[in-house]
């Protein structure tokens, strides 16, 4: 398979470039098996010496794909180039990819913009999101929302999903573009219809605040579901809550716990707590004071609040973990720098009976005064 990133395109139909070669179509009909014999690669080698953009095309993909022949960037970036100033758009989309890798090719954004533009504007749609997303993040050309909306618009007028989900996203953030909810939902619905997992989860949240679209939590969640079946991680939560809440679904602890532990497994703060409480309290699952401390500190590490509270409470109390007054006070100062009332409460406690710090009556006064800000 292909290898992209987050929110880049590398694959799609490639189009057909007029006029190879009789030994390229010969070759062509071979490449359809896939063990690619060798006679086939040689044919698809004379035709690319001979100047065949297509055959150097199909050349370049054998050598990043490593069918036929040893894999190699270098080679497939060599004949890559050499259709590419061809005109060859696939080859020049597939180039801007390499620079934007370094694979093959010292590592250039500004060199990728240059090859997706050159594709782009030959109507490569994957190009044209490729640049769009170069543009939104200021990667290899100057930072611009309108260029980004301009190509995301070319390439989504094709019906490129991604594109259509991108520019349902500057519809609704207003950037780029004027502000439109009712926009960015027609977008976010016509990359959901082609099941583009990011779009189902955006629109799912359109449907639940009623931003472009009647507000409803039924749509809302079955538009979570379909981005969660996916795999789409951020929507586990979502689909987690809307069980745990019966929110456009029945309600259903032992669903909701099931989308908890997937969406914490993938590192979501908030699910993390959602599913220390679920073990906490035996909600759709054993109760366990051991996995609800564990979460409840996997959630703490990344900065919640609430949770570094919960954990201060842990280890004061020794629920689920060893009993320590210095863990808990490290854990309630690191919660009261977020501003939670209740840590500070804590604090207090701590610095009036001397329990993990020294017995301090003006800290316990500060953090009692504190608390009640």
């Amino acid at each position: 398979m292909t290898e992209s990133l987050p929110g880049e395109r590398t694959k799609g139909a490639d189009t057909a470039v007029p006029g190879p070669s009789e030994a390229l179509q010969t070759a062509g009909a071979e490449l359809d098996n896939p063990s690619v014999p060798e006679p086939a690669v040689d044919a698809l080698l004379a035709a690319a010496e001979q100047g065949d953009a297509s055959a150097q095309y199909r050349l370049g993909m054998l050598y990043k794909d490593g069918e036929g022949v040893e894999q190699s960037y270098e080679k497939a970036a060599e004949w890559y180039c050499r259709a590419a100033e061809q005109g060859h758009p696939e080859a020049q989309r597939w180039l801007g990819w390499l620079y934007k890798k370094g694979r093959g090719t010292g590592r250039s954004f500004a060199k990728a913009a240059e090859w997706y533009g050159k594709a782009a504007e030959q109507g490569d749609a994957i190009a044209q999101y490729n640049l769009g997303m170069l543009y939104m993040n200021g990667k290899g050309v100057k930072g611009s929302y309108e260029q980004a909306a301009e190509w995301f618009r070319k390439a989504a007028e094709q019906g490129d999903a991604g594109a259509q989900c991108y520019l349902g996203w500057l519809y609704k953030t207003g950037l780029g573009v004027a502000q439109s909810f009712a926009k960015a939902a027609e977008w976010y619905q016509s990359a959901a219809e082609q099941g583009y997992a990011r779009a189902c989860y955006q629109l799912g949240w359109a449907y639940r605040n009623g931003e472009g679209v009647e507000k409803s939590h039924e749509r809302a969640a079955e538009l979570f579901c379909q981005a969660a079946e996916q795999g789409y991680a951020r929507a586990f939560c979502s689909v987690a809550w809307c069980y745990e809440k019966g929110e456009g679904v029945p309600r259903d602890s032992m669903q909701a716990f099931y989308w908890y532990q997937k969406a914490a497994d993938h590192g979501d703060c908030k699910a993390q707590y959602n599913l220390a409480w679920m073990y906490r309290k035996g909600t759709g699952t054993k109760r366990s004071d051991e996995e609800a401390a564990r979460w409840f500190r996997s959630a703490a590490e990344q900065g919640c609040g609430l949770a570094q509270f919960w954990t201060g409470k842990a280890y004061a109390y020794g629920d689920g973990v060893a009993q320590s007054w210095e863990e808990a006070v490290k854990w309630y100062r690191l919660a009261a720098g977020q501003n939670e009332s209740r840590a500070k409460k804590e604090l207090a406690v701590c610095c009036e009976k001397g329990l993990g710090v020294p017995k301090d009556p003006e800290k316990a006064a500060y953090w009692r005064k504190e608390s009640e800000k």
